[in-house]
């Protein structure tokens, strides 16, 4: 796979890490989110799909994002871009370097939150 150049780096994505914790009841709710970072990115649109439930439709939307970004990026970290929240699915560090990344994330229309 070859990288984009940096002039196509045009989107900014920013990466928050999360922290959750376990309720009385066993359940995981988020706690804190921290700021990590705002960095330049390649962004395409891999995959969408729509699914009926409990009478509603929901829309689901799958990404790439090609960053260049020296520290490691895992699942349990987030993105936000245009107003909207990613999770992470995978994190490709293509041929050992630690510069460019491809970070595979989703988000879907009826679940979406807001960091302040």
């Amino acid at each position: 796979m070859k990288y984009p150049s940096t002039n196509q780096l045009r989107h900014k994505i920013t990466l928050y890490s999360l922290s959750q914790t376990l309720d009385e009841y066993g359940q995981t709710s988020l706690t804190n989110t921290q700021y990590r970072a705002l960095v330049p990115a390649k962004v395409v649109i891999k995959n969408s799909r729509e699914d009926g439930m409990n009478d509603k439709r929901v829309s689901t939307y799958e990404y790439e994002f090609i960053v260049r970004y020296n520290q490691p990026v895992t699942s349990d970290m987030i993105i936000q871009y245009e107003n909207r929240l990613f999770s992470i699915t995978g994190v490709e560090d293509k041929e050992g370097t630690r510069k460019m990344k491809t970070i595979k994330a989703f988000y879907n229309e009826d679940n979406q939150g807001v960091i302040e």
